[in-house]
């Protein structure tokens, strides 16, 4: 079974990690070398220096950087023999390099930024002499933002051995196959070599140059590609790295999605604060619209260990203190997040009784309701709140001032956290009359009359009536039981328990209910005078 090798490299950082069957190479390794050289000085020379690492012994290969260099490791990789197999991914994070310099050209633009220096960068095009009429095409080129600067320079193969200009990139030009010839008299020459022939894209490294094959329509695509694998990525990375360090800090997020291949995780806490015993909720968001993390993407880990722990959901509360929670993707050893909780411990009420289950309310009235909690020296007693489970019959304020409004049942609640009671409320109408037979009892003395009286409505707040009798001597009245004690007359007066409504009854001891035969007879002679 061969050795897999894996090589991640960041070209907008510079940065290169190399993985053997999952491991990082030992910082001892002969790798480590190459590790902050940009790519066109070791993409040829890598693989060479993997296969001495692994004693002579072939591996496959997956190679991850941008979609320019990873077309470069395919041809070398191809040409190399010990490397048995070869593939390659890009980013996450699929922003090109002409787009982050476009992001960061704005950000310096829209905020007014000063902390940056604009570098110049000369590019020499040697051109031959049977196509030098390429030369005024090629000094069209511009490149030109802010911070970039890039001077085109095309010259003949003859007017370069004339002057031998100097300049921060080289672009030879020439037919195909005679890439050698062009270069034989450059010595020590870096740059790319740009070949116009029947193919477009990379060939091979020939000394310190990138040889590309193009055709002549697509000669200037193919130039372009050549200024992102060469001087641009360069400038751009020089240039965020050599902002200063408050616009760094002002500007944390935007600098490092400029530099950042993966994506930038957003965490979303509830709250940084926790209680004993007690968990808040955690999510994580993309900076990238449309990409939704998966549950077991994240690895967590606290230090002070001991204080808090978190599932991936929630985070939970083990004791009192502060401690900071690390959040790594999968693979990566350098933590997306870190958030720093605090755990308290909290002296919430556990214990809350209303004083009364049951209260009867007419409609309108007000009542205070009282109630009792525990501990008495909670910490939470200000969020003591009330609630009612239908307004329109019984309203509440957060102190237990309560209102019936009409009439109906209703359950009143007090709450602190996840602890509470309950109160029923009935709310009944208030009494409107009293309803008796008669307004005259005659009785003889000894004798007893039960008597009937009963509220208007039926079923009212305060339906409980009372009787009593003025003159005890001449009558007197237990529960509804009138009795006649002498020869006399009284009043027997009846109440609501409120005395708001109030009847009488005379009552008359040893005399005789008046005759109602008399009346009837004066009215026969009435009839009979004027019939």
């Amino acid at each position: 079974m061969s050795t897999s090798v894996e090589i991640i490299n960041n070209p907008y950082l510079q940065r290169l990690q190399i993985l053997i069957n999952g491991e990082a190479v030992s910082v001892y390794s002969g790798l480590e070398k190459f590790m902050d050289e940009p790519f066109v000085y070791w993409c040829d020379k890598i693989l060479p220096a993997i296969y001495a690492e692994l004693n002579s012994s072939s591996f496959s290969l997956h190679f991850k950087s941008s979609k320019e260099e990873t077309d470069i490791m395919r041809a070398i990789a191809a040409q190399t023999p010990y490397c048995i197999q070869y593939t390659s991914s890009g980013f996450v994070r699929k922003t090109t390099l002409i787009e982050r310099m476009a992001n960061l050209n704005s950000l310096i633009k829209t905020n007014g930024l000063k902390g940056y220096r604009q570098q110049k960068c000369t590019a020499i095009f040697i051109v031959p002499e049977k196509v030098a009429s390429l030369c005024s095409e090629l000094k069209q080129i511009e490149i030109k933002n802010l911070y970039c600067n890039v001077e085109i320079v095309a010259i003949t193969y003859n007017e370069f051995m004339q002057n031998r200009l100097n300049g921060d990139i080289t672009f030879i030009i020439c037919q195909n196959g005679d890439q050698n010839i062009a270069t034989e008299n450059l010595s020590l020459f870096s740059g790319f070599i740009v070949c116009i022939g029947q193919e477009n894209g990379f060939v091979e490294k020939i000394g310190e140059a990138l040889c590309y094959e193009t055709t002549r329509e697509n000669l200037f695509n193919t130039i372009f590609t050549c200024f992102i694998v060469g001087p641009l990525g360069k400038i751009f990375t020089q240039t965020v790295e050599g902002l200063s360090s408050d616009i760094k800090s002002r500007f944390k997020d935007d600098v490092e999605c400029l530099l950042s291949t993966s994506l930038r995780v957003i965490p979303k806490p509830e709250s940084l604060t926790v209680e004993v015993g007690h968990s808040v909720q955690i999510s994580f968001d993309a900076d990238i619209d449309g990409y939704e993390f998966s549950k077991t993407e994240f690895i967590f880990d606290s230090k002070p260990r001991g204080i808090i722990k978190c599932n991936g959901m929630r985070v939970e509360g083990l004791k009192s203190g502060s401690a900071t929670l690390y959040v790594y993707r999968e693979g990566e050893n350098k933590p997306c997040a870190e958030l720093v909780y605090t755990v308290i411990q909290r002296n919430r009420i556990t214990e809350l009784c209303m004083e009364e289950n049951k209260i009867f309310l007419g409609e309108g009235d007000l009542y205070s309701l009282e109630y009792s909690f525990q501990p008495v020296n909670a910490d939470n007693v200000s969020e003591i709140i009330f609630e009612t489970e239908d307004d329109s019959i019984v309203q509440t304020d957060d102190n237990g001032n309560i209102k019936a409004v009409k009439t109906g049942d209703c359950v009143i609640r007090v709450i602190a956290g996840n602890v509470s009671d309950s109160c029923m409320i009935y709310v009944l109408p208030h009494i409107k009359d009293i309803i008796v037979d008669e307004s005259d009892v005659y009785l003889a003395p000894g004798e007893s009359l039960n008597i009937s009286a009963k509220p208007f409505p039926d079923i009212c707040i305060d339906s409980k009536l009372k009787y009593a009798c003025m003159d005890v001597r001449v009558a007197n009245i237990i529960g509804t039981q009138l009795k006649a004690v002498s020869i006399g007359e009284t009043v027997l007066v009846i109440q609501n328990r409120e005395e708001t409504i109030t009847k009488r009854i005379r009552i008359f001891v040893g005399r005789k209910k008046p005759s109602e035969n008399k009346s009837t007879e004066k009215k026969g002679f009435f009839s009979k005078l004027f019939g």
